[in-house]
């Protein structure tokens, strides 16, 4: 970048410097506020991806649900079972009686 002409008397270098630290301190606040601007949409931006994430399973708790599933299956097969055998032994017990009660 080239560097200003200044004109040559004192009093108007004095006015270039002070136009030029004016016209820096105008950027500074130009970008301060650009930066608040891009901070506020990340917080934004950050705040909707944790209500994003929330709505997401983990793993973990995933695998927690599936092994309840899984219990609960086992159990009621095991109180299908059961009942199939309690069954099975009732009709036995009628079939049984039946035979020694039934005259020959």
């Amino acid at each position: 970048m080239k560097p200003t002409p200044y004109p040559k008397g004192d009093k108007e270098r004095l006015i270039v410097l002070e136009q030029q630290i004016i016209a820096l301190d105008e950027a500074r606040k130009l970008q301060a506020a650009e930066y608040e601007r891009r901070l506020t949409d990340l917080n934004h931006s950050h705040n909707r991806a944790l209500e994003v994430q929330a709505t997401y399973v983990t793993e973990e708790k995933f695998q927690v649900k599936i092994e309840a599933i899984e219990e609960i299956r086992r159990n009621d097969i095991r109180t299908i079972y059961t009942a199939i055998a309690v069954g099975i032994a009732f009709l036995t017990t009628i079939i049984v009686l039946a035979i020694f009660l039934t005259p020959h």
